[in-house]
């Protein structure tokens, strides 16, 4: 499971370069079961940041920044997805007012992993 799921993260990231945005999303999303079904969190995470990069390719929400500061506290975080969760950090920020900023830091201390992968598994199946 762990390697089905590292290379879907993988065409997830490859399917993002290349903006083929429903492909991306897709990729991840099976990546993000999979890996939860597997109980493997660094995958897990891997994938959630991948979502939260195609988020803010649309539009960031409050919850993709909670994501994105969660996933960078979140101690099954690895040096690659911390590294591009700090990439997109100011990006979301710039889509946000000050207010949505100051919602998801507080998101981002309430919530756990499972809040948070349900919430993106929610948000783009519809």
């Amino acid at each position: 499971m762990m390697s089905l799921s590292r290379v879907l993260n993988h065409q997830g990231f490859n399917a993002l370069a290349l903006k083929e945005w429903a492909d991306a999303r897709i990729t991840f999303q099976d990546s993000l079961k999979t890996a939860h079904e597997g109980g493997i969190i660094p995958v897990m995470l891997n994938a959630l940041i991948g979502l939260a990069a195609l988020q803010i390719q649309q539009k960031a929400s409050p919850e993709t920044l909670a994501l994105i500061l969660f996933i960078l506290q979140h101690p099954s975080s690895n040096q690659e997805t911390k590294e591009l969760a700090k990439r997109l950090l100011p990006e979301a920020k710039a889509q946000l007012t000050q207010e949505e900023i100051n919602v998801a830091q507080e998101d981002a201390t309430l919530n756990d992993l499972d809040k948070f992968t349900h919430g993106m598994l929610d948000t783009f199946s519809l």
